[in-house]
């Protein structure tokens, strides 16, 4: 007698119990994540400044304080402090006057713009009373001629309102499964390149364009339907 192997229905009810305790634990997750989503951000310039401790208030005697200010290029956080070029600048000029001392203060930051670097300037690095201020800017505020739909809410405007840059997830949160996506497989699978990194990181792509494609045919909805409301 032949035995009966076990069919579909039978595979079904036995993965059903695993498969309603996935839902639950989704759901459940996804509820507590909108429920209380924070992204921080600082309210006038987007990405918290650099911190200028009580330390760097009084200038000792027969010092030279020079305060760089920029975008990524003088904050350059990707390199050691050494390598960045406030700290060459101030080695190069302490080699020639070897009898002054010469403090930089780097507060270049990613992101930063001319806008950003007043701003920065007059609320908080003036503080530093430095001798001699150095402003590097260029891409970010070419940038800021664009209105890319990842970083920006609107169409160019000229007092770069419509950017919000390393901000936008106040404007624009993640969904809950770029966020898990990104916080957890993303960020060091990018540089590994394996193919389940390649794999993950389609799908938070094709995530984004599913939301834009929402998004997208509401505001259409929402004005094919305005007349009759």
């Amino acid at each position: 007698m032949k035995s009966k192997r076990p069919g579909l229905k039978n595979f079904f009810f036995a993965i059903l119990p695993a498969f309603v305790l996935a839902v639950v634990i989704y759901f459940f997750l996804s509820m507590l994540y909108y429920h209380a989503p924070t992204h921080s951000f600082d309210p006038f310039l987007q990405t918290y400044p650099p911190y200028l401790d009580s330390k760097h208030l009084e200038k000792p005697a027969k010092v030279f304080r020079i305060l760089t200010l920029g975008g990524s290029t003088t904050g350059n956080m990707r390199l050691s402090q050494e390598n960045r070029y406030p700290e060459q600048l101030r080695s190069i000029l302490q080699e020639q006057y070897k009898k002054s001392g010469i403090e930089v203060f780097n507060a270049g930051m990613d992101w930063y713009t001319t806008k950003h670097s007043l701003i920065n300037y007059v609320t908080n690095m003036r503080d530093y009373n430095p001798d001699l201020v150095i402003i590097m800017h260029a891409v970010n505020d070419l940038y800021r001629s664009f209105s890319p739909t990842d970083l920006a809410v609107e169409p160019y405007n000229r007092l770069w309102s419509h950017f919000y840059g390393p901000s936008i997830n106040g404007a624009k949160p993640p969904t809950f499964e770029q966020y898990w996506l990104t916080k957890f497989f993303l960020p060091g699978i990018r540089e590994e390149e394996t193919w389940s990194g390649k794999f993950l990181w389609s799908v938070s792509c094709l995530l984004k364009i599913l939301r834009k494609i929402y998004d997208d045919w509401f505001i259409l909805l929402k004005a094919i339907m305005s007349p009759y409301s």
